[in-house]
């Protein structure tokens, strides 16, 4: 496990896939028989949103009317078909939603609005995971006031997604320390790359191993400013040691042979849970080529994950 992300995108597209995969052919609808189907996951979405709602109220039959999906410049991100399928399964419904940008939102007597629309749950994309920039202001007033239910929100990326944690949980010291349970702890040292922060006691290991490592802002997203270690240039790292980042042990990811055009390709995988409350609503992969994972390789992208 390489990472832990608390806005993670394409879940509803992987729902479609499955979907589309099980028509497929005889052999991958049964394997993909054996994981949740399409109805069930939108369901279990539905009561995701629904439960955080309840939640936030702390009453187990409060009903969720309105949702805004904001993220900034909503319709120029590349998963904004994603954010109109969400739209479309709320609305099915009888949720009212909405698709914003953070200053499209306005605080009106206590509460978050979009025009002349009271929000009750605003399901949040944005990549400001802790509502910093000036156009996340009203986020950051709306989170720091209880005045709407925030999911994701910058308390769920701390505890969760910052990278940093990494670092503990890849430490068999700190676990002693914390007191993990055996078992746990030998989950974690198995499946967690060793995970180190760069500061200025290790940056000359770091440096001459650094063939060994990915170095990855501690608060990054979608690979941005992320480098691998055999990829790295003295200035870069000059500028790496100085920031908040973690050196990652790189992990060879596993290959899948497709046929692309008539051609063999050996593509990259990775492989995603997304996870509520330690229930597993959805497994799917990502397949790629380069550096890093995207969704730009010809004949990649998301793809069904199934079992033989």
């Amino acid at each position: 496990m390489i990472e832990i992300n608390t806005n993670a995108g394409g879940a509803m597209i992987c729902t479609l896939e499955i979907g589309a995969s099980k028509n497929c052919c005889e052999p991958v609808g049964r394997s993909l028989a054996k994981r949740n189907m399409p109805d069930e996951i939108y369901e279990s979405f539905l009561n995701m949103f629904s439960q955080e709602w309840r939640s936030f109220k702390n009453d187990p039959h409060a009903q969720l009317k309105t949702i805004a999906i904001v993220d900034e410049n909503p319709t120029e991100q590349f998963l904004y078909p994603e954010f109109l399928l969400f739209q479309a399964l709320f609305q099915k419904h009888g949720i009212k939603t909405i698709i914003a940008s953070p200053d499209n939102l306005i605080i009106q007597t206590n509460k978050v609005c979009f025009g002349e629309t009271e929000i009750d749950l605003i399901y949040n994309r944005t990549t400001d995971f802790y509502f910093q920039g000036p156009a996340y202001s009203v986020l950051r007033e709306a989170y720091l006031g209880d005045l709407a239910a925030i999911t994701p929100n910058p308390f769920n990326h701390a505890v969760f997604a910052n990278k940093d944690n990494l670092c503990i949980l890849s430490n068999q010291e700190q676990l002693d320390t914390l007191g993990i349970d055996s078992a746990i702890k030998e989950i974690l040292l198995s499946h967690i790359p060793k995970t180190i922060k760069v500061s200025a006691k290790n940056e000359e290991f770091l440096w001459l191993n650094r063939k060994d490592y990915f170095f990855k802002p501690s608060q990054g997203f979608g690979s941005r400013a992320v480098y691998r270690g055999d990829k790295l240039t003295k200035g870069v790292w000059g500028q790496i040691k100085d920031k908040s980042y973690i050196a990652q042990k790189i992990i060879p990811p596993s290959k899948r042979t497709i046929t692309v055009d008539g051609n063999e390709l050996s593509l990259k995988v990775d492989i995603r849970d997304y996870i509520f409350e330690g229930t597993s609503l959805i497994s799917a992969t990502r397949i790629y080529q380069g550096q890093t994972t995207n969704l730009r390789t010809v004949g990649g992208g998301f793809s069904p994950l199934y079992s033989v």
